[in-house]
């Protein structure tokens, strides 16, 4: 399962009905070749943690189906064999359909995570994105906020989307290099992840070296230095994780987890509700790093973020984009499928 989405604010405000919603392609599910990407996730404000909608499967005809009565979400392509298709993906939420108009949703997706490399690549799949939203509602484009890898390439890539008004959020982030270019980007959010990508696949396996650090650093640098970036902290395993972030501007908690939390009384936490968050960050990365520098020379930041943690920031950054990768192929593989089934 992926560790990921959009700001949740439960920890701070512990009374909201703000769930956040996450599902991984099964088999149920159809996306468009017109929007090349792996997943994505809605908060709704509702108390129905599944209202996660769907996206037709025809390619150039991309729906985002969240009111399923409302005829400005309809698709030239809902009849025949496509419709057919549509109906196979609605699978379990089709109960849910029309709980909720677009206008009432926050909606975060990813970009191609093979053009990670490719700042006009990048640039150009995310503008796609968010065209295809904007004509199918009136509701504010901020509402779409476009997941980009923490590459120098998709940094800078959040540089030019933010410059047009898209909000981005960096991900698949593990060091402070990252997360202070991210901010000189202007990025809306970071994604700081506390464990590497590989403890949501590989059973038994324990990241050794977690990012709560990470994240209280990173939060320390951008009210210190004013920054608009804010932190959301993802990648959580348990309920212990999560309350240790208390603090923390926002969080992304996984369905299963959230429930965990729901049952489970504050007053039960050991610790200070917060004390993590409370303390300064061990270490002030500004006065051991040439900041200036490395954020405004390419290679230095190259050498930086290569060097960070002995080369472990980035390996875990290499092997985030690869599993993404692969989910990329399984779903370009399944539409093509589909498109074959569906003529």
């Amino acid at each position: 399962m992926d560790a990921e989405g959009i700001p949740a604010n439960i920890i701070q405000h512990r009374s909201s009905t703000q769930f956040l919603t996450e599902k991984w392609l099964r088999n149920s599910v159809h996306l468009s070749t017109a929007l090349p990407t792996r997943y994505f996730y809605a908060r709704h404000h509702t108390h129905q943690p599944d209202s996660l909608t769907q996206l037709h499967p025809r390619a150039g005809n991309c729906l985002f189906r969240a009111d399923q009565g409302k005829p400005r979400y309809q698709c030239a392509a809902s009849q025949g064999p496509h419709q057919r298709s549509y109906s196979r993906c609605q699978g379990p939420l089709s109960s849910l359909q029309g709980s909720a108009t677009f206008e009432e949703f926050v909606v975060e997706i990813s970009t191609n995570p093979k053009l990670a490399y490719s700042t006009a690549s990048t640039v150009e799949n995310a503008k796609r994105i968010v065209g295809i939203f904007k004509s199918l509602s009136h509701a504010d484009p901020k509402r779409v906020c476009v997941k980009i890898p923490s590459t120098w390439e998709g940094l800078q890539a959040c540089r030019i989307l933010e410059a047009e008004a898209i909000a981005t959020l960096a991900t698949t982030m593990f060091c402070m290099e990252q997360a202070a270019l991210a901010a000189a980007a202007g990025c809306t959010y970071i994604a700081p992840y506390v464990n590497e990508l590989r403890v949501h696949f590989e059973q038994g396996y324990v990241d050794g070296s977690k990012g709560f650090e990470f994240c209280r650093q990173a939060q320390a640098y951008y009210a210190r230095h004013a920054c608009r970036t804010q932190v959301l902290a993802a990648s959580l395993t348990s309920v212990d994780e999560v309350m240790q972030l208390a603090g923390v501007q926002h969080i992304t908690i996984a369905p299963k987890l959230l429930g965990e939390l729901s049952a489970r009384r504050a007053s039960s936490w050991g610790a200070p509700l917060g004390a993590y968050f409370a303390q300064r960050p061990l270490d002030n990365w500004c006065e051991t790093t040439d900041c200036q520098t490395i954020l405004g020379d390419e290679s230095s930041w190259r050498l930086a973020f290569t060097r960070s943690g002995f080369g472990a920031s980035e390996g875990k950054m290499i092997q985030a984009i690869n599993y993404f990768s692969d989910f990329q192929d399984k779903i370009e593989d399944l539409v093509s499928a589909s498109a074959k089934l569906a003529t």
